[in-house]
């Protein structure tokens, strides 16, 4: 199974709304995620083709606000590649404008799973907002979404100099092998263990995954481990890993660059030194992760970077990426 990240149309967010009917009687964190959750309904609905009317968003804010608001099981949607995935992507981006798709490698069929409807996509990519801000300590109007920070990634390989070798990691597939409890740990350490917003995600990520004729496949391999769903997804997994890999790496091989967006994983080598990459390995098997391990060194063929960029490695030891699709 190839995972599929399929760049969303993500706008920088207006400024929060405020509730101002007793909000002394509400949670703080489901106030906060009330808001996030208008924030992100105003964005959709000025940028894109969005169609949910206000009065639903309303009962959404309300259920929240109450602590009552149910998430339904997610939906399974397999399709032949070709026309057929072009179709369902031009049919359910308006609506679910975050979707990810993976690809089968034994057919030519993808699959995407998706939430069982409009609200619970909206509510998911609240917390998704809530969590990534929570997680990153950034101010409300800045790296709203995971891809907001992949300039910056981008910016950071350049900026390497006098490399001599570049490794890269793939860890994608961990999303089917990270234990559902370490995820809840990691969040429980941003929220607290008694928050609302814990139990949401717990709920998530237990969610019967229900196909056209409504049988649970849950238990599918391709199936297991954080449900791939869209921008929830990616925020749960970026949490687990920062709190795991980042602080891992930079602590046993201080003597060598680090970058990581999502799943991949770049390490940079000087001259005369040198990755010992069986115990990066051992350090992925601890935390349940695995990956693809391939590097260039000077002028190599170039490595594949999110997103759609290509990595080269000139002479000098200086680090270029390239549009493949830019013809300047």
């Amino acid at each position: 199974m190839v995972l599929v990240v399929r760049k969303a149309r993500f706008f920088r967010l207006i400024p929060f709304p405020t509730f101002t009917r007793h909000l002394s009687t509400y949670d703080g964190s489901l106030v906060q995620l009330a808001d996030d959750i208008v924030t992100v309904y105003k964005d959709l609905n000025s940028k894109l083709e969005y169609s949910m009317p206000s009065h639903q968003l309303g009962k959404i804010k309300q259920k929240i606000l109450c602590n009552s608001y149910a998430l339904s099981p997610l939906k399974i949607k397999i399709m032949e590649n070709g026309e057929q995935l072009s179709a369902f992507l031009k049919d359910y981006s308006p609506d679910y404008p975050n979707i990810m798709y993976g690809r089968f490698t034994r057919c030519e069929k993808s699959f995407a799973i998706i939430p069982y409807n409009k609200e619970d996509n909206l509510v998911l990519m609240g917390i998704s907002v809530m969590l990534l801000r929570l997680s990153l300590g950034s101010s409300p109007l800045k790296a709203f979404w995971v891809e907001d920070m992949v300039e910056d990634f981008h910016e950071k390989l350049q900026q390497m100099k006098e490399v001599n070798r570049v490794f890269k990691y793939n860890i994608q597939h961990s999303l089917k092998t990270i234990p559902k409890s370490l995820i809840e740990e990691k969040i429980q350490s941003l929220v607290g263990d008694s928050s609302p917003i814990l139990k949401l995600v717990s709920t998530f990520l237990r969610l019967k995954i229900l196909d056209d004729d409504g049988n649970d496949c849950r238990g599918e391999t391709h199936l297991t481990g954080i449900p791939v769903v869209g921008e929830i997804t990616k925020v749960l997994f970026n949490i687990y890993l920062m709190d795991t890999i980042d602080k891992d790496f930079a602590l046993i091989f201080p003597g060598i660059a680090f970058c990581r967006f999502l799943n991949e994983i770049f390490i940079m080598t000087k001259k005369k030194v040198l990755f010992d990459f069986k115990h990066a390995h051992k350090i992925l098997g601890e935390h349940r992760l695995m990956g693809n391990l391939t590097s260039m060194g000077p002028e190599d063929e170039p490595l594949h970077c999110h997103f759609n960029k290509l990595l080269y490695l000139s002479s000098n030891g200086k680090i270029n990426l390239c549009d493949p699709e830019d013809d300047s």
